[in-house]
């Protein structure tokens, strides 16, 4: 059910734990903002042992933090995200009111829609809104905004097919490991991962 990818921040793209620069950005994640810099953090966070993101915004400038999930309709074009409903979850923390929110897009961020304000009360809150993907979106692409002047922390941010459910927020939907099936008959260097047939949009694969 999740379509986005490193929700929680597990994969920061360095070999060595807890080595990440200062101006790190989590994998699949790109950070907008003039001067805005990204910081991996394990202090207030929405759960003991996991890593969160504190974006230390430029003077004057809203920065965003978002991700691209794709149409998912190369070769499947009967079913794709165009005119699904999506939820956006953001959990997060902020000291002040309407300095963080959410948000989901159609068309890489040009236009947007917004879950409510963080209130600021310095304690961790789920920010959700379900939108319909448009029939026509180009790049649906989800995210955060943080104003200028700010401080606030995210522990977990991502996008879901249909409404957001408790399965969903304590990842417990069911998974399954299946046969690994390599296709090289595009000829040398080319090798695809084959999923089986009864696969569609809802469920995810996971390779490691």
């Amino acid at each position: 059910p999740v379509l986005s990818r490193n929700r929680d921040f597990a994969k920061w793209n360095i070999a060595t734990p807890d080595t990440a620069a200062s101006t790190a950005v989590p994998d699949n994640f790109t950070l907008t903002g003039t001067n805005a810099t990204s910081v991996r953090i394990t202090t207030n966070v929405a759960q003991t042992g996991q890593y969160g993101v504190q974006i230390v915004p430029g003077a004057g400038s809203v920065s965003q933090m978002y991700q691209s999930v794709g149409l998912l309709s190369d070769g499947v074009s009967s079913d794709n995200l165009a005119s699904k409903a999506v939820t956006i979850v953001l959990v997060g923390r902020a000291t002040a009111a309407s300095k963080l929110r959410g948000w989901y897009s159609d068309d890489g961020g040009t236009t947007k829609q917004y879950t409510s304000y963080h209130t600021g009360n310095s304690m961790y809150q789920e920010l959700t809104f379900q939108a319909t993907v448009g029939s026509s979106a180009s790049n649906p692409t989800f995210g955060w905004e943080q104003a200028a002047s700010a401080t606030c922390q995210v522990s977990s941010c991502y996008l879901v097919l249909n409404a957001i459910s408790d399965g969903v927020r304590k990842q417990t939907y069911q998974a399954a490991e299946i046969e690994k099936m390599w296709d090289q008959s595009a000829g040398p260097g080319a090798l695809v991962l084959k999923v089986p047939q009864q696969w569609s949009l809802g469920g995810q694969i996971e390779v490691h």
